[in-house]
């Protein structure tokens, strides 16, 4: 019994370890990318997110329908910092320009109206793994063609899913 309880422990020590490394890896890695044609995606979105403002509801008065674009606004901000810092310390530390703390769209806004005001800072509290996604994306799609992108996967990911828990004699579940 002590035997499999020390060996799941290692187990377990190296897959956290294995998975903290793989994720250290695929961040520097995203940091390494062009950020020219990222910069320039990102400026196309800035239209789309001021227009709706920080918390837009697709359908006026219900909540359900409120998007997030102050949290977006912030990671297609965090992916377009190009500073002279070394990759590691970009990556780690996850730099942006603030203008206005309280509103990240104003301050994405303002970056390209070139503000003098605006200051760095660090989001290195947090690992920021949609990085390794949002980046390589940014460099085909703006935030609008992103959004169309995701309404056509997620359906099909849903489907995918229903299927396979159809062949796996799971039908049961798929409702739900």
């Amino acid at each position: 019994m002590k035997k499999i309880w020390e060996n799941n422990i290692g187990k377990t020590i190296v897959i956290l370890l294995s998975g903290i490394l793989i994720g250290v890896i695929l961040l520097i890695g995203s940091f390494l990318l062009p950020i020219g044609r990222i910069e320039k995606n990102v400026e196309k979105s800035v239209a789309v997110l001021e227009r709706e403002t920080k918390y837009y509801e697709i359908i006026e008065g219900d909540k359900a329908t409120k998007l997030d674009n102050y949290t977006d606004a912030i990671m297609l901000y965090n992916s377009i910092y190009g500073g002279e810092e070394n990759i590691l310390d970009k990556s780690m530390h996850v730099y942006r320009y603030a203008v206005e703390e309280d509103d990240s769209v104003k301050s994405l806004a303002n970056h390209y109206s070139h503000a003098e005001d605006a200051r760095k800072v660090s989001y290195g509290r947090y690992w920021h793994g949609y990085l390794v996604i949002l980046k390589p994306i940014l460099m085909f799609f703006d935030y609008a063609n992103i959004r169309v992108l995701n309404s056509i996967l997620q359906p099909m990911l849903v489907a995918f899913v229903a299927i396979l828990m159809y062949k796996k004699k799971k039908e049961k579940y798929i409702l739900p």
